[in-house]
């Protein structure tokens, strides 16, 4: 059932960006054609979220590699992430 709402909203969004290519659609199209400051809302919505997420995968990559062993040091788990995920932003 909620795969079905998130089908429609995948197929909506590509329409949308195939009418008006632009970059950043989400909040773009929020402020485009809602209001702006829901675009604004929506912008700080994504950077909270981008921000939470690397923690979030540290503390996952941590808890599976633990589970697993106890032979790596939690520093080094988190030093491994952090460098990867640099090394990633990096690339885009």
């Amino acid at each position: 059932m909620w795969c079905s709402v998130i089908l429609a909203v995948t197929l909506c969004m590509a329409e949308m960006v195939t009418y008006l290519p632009i970059s950043s659609p989400f909040i773009r199209f929020a402020g485009r054609y809602v209001d702006e400051a829901f675009g604004f809302a929506a912008g700080w919505n994504f950077f909270i979220f981008e921000a939470i997420l690397v923690p979030f995968e540290m503390t996952a990559c941590n808890v599976v590699i633990h589970f697993w062993s106890d032979a790596v040091p939690t520093g080094a788990v988190i030093a491994i992430v952090m460098v990867s995920v640099v090394f990633q932003s990096k690339h885009y």
